[in-house]
C-alpha cells in the first residue's frame, strides 16, 4: 500500500468524533484511513484478508486480476462479510428536517446541469457508512436509504 496524504474532503465520523477520509488502493483493494490529530494526518489500515485495523504500512499486492465484465475477480465471486469502516450518519430530527427543507425547494433545472438529484440530497443530510468486505476488498459508500443496496455476493452495483 503506498502512503499518501490525500486532499479530499474529511468527513466527522459519529462514532468517535474523528476527522477522516477514506482511500482505497486499486492495486490491492485495501484502505488508508486519514485521521486528523492535533499533530497532523495519521493514517491507518485494512488489508485484504484481515478485518483488524492496522497502524502500519502492509505490502501492496495485486488482486488478481478482472473478470470477463471488468470487476475484480475476487470481488464477483466473494461472499461479502463486511465491516463498518466509518460513518457520518446522523438520523436526528434535524436532519430529517433538513432533508424536507431541501426536497422542497429543489431546482430541478440546476440539477439537471450539476448531474445531482435527491439521493445526493440524502447523502448531504443524512451521511453516509462506509462499508468494506474484509475478504475481497469491496468498498462501498452508502446513505441510510440504501443500506438495503449493500450486495451479499458479488459486486452489483449501489
Amino acid at each position: 500500500m503506498v502512503e499518501k496524504y490525500h486532499s479530499g474532503e474529511f468527513f466527522k465520523d459519529t462514532n468517535d468524533g474523528k476527522e477522516k477520509y477514506i482511500d482505497q488502493c486499486y492495486r490491492c483493494e485495501g484502505l488508508t484511513i486519514h485521521v486528523k490529530t492535533h499533530a497532523g494526518i495519521r493514517q491507518e489500515y485494512y488489508q485484504v484478508g484481515n478485518k483488524e485495523l492496522q497502524q502500519k504500512v502492509f505490502k501492496c499486492v495485486h488482486h488478481g486480476g478482472y473478470d470477463e465484465n471488468g470487476s475484480v475477480k475476487s470481488q464477483a465471486q466473494c461472499h461479502h462479510d463486511w465491516i463498518t469502516v466509518a460513518t457520518s450518519k446522523a438520523l436526528s430530527a434535524e436532519a430529517q428536517k433538513k432533508y424536507q427543507s431541501m426536497v422542497q425547494s429543489r431546482n430541478y433545472m440546476v440539477e439537471q446541469m450539476f448531474g445531482t438529484d435527491e439521493i445526493d440530497i440524502q447523502y448531504h443530510c443524512f451521511g453516509a457508512t462506509h462499508y468494506w468486505c474484509w475478504k475481497c476488498g469491496l468498498y462501498r459508500k452508502l446513505n441510510p436509504q440504501r443500506e438495503n443496496l449493500l450486495p451479499m455476493h458479488g459486486v452489483k452495483n449501489a
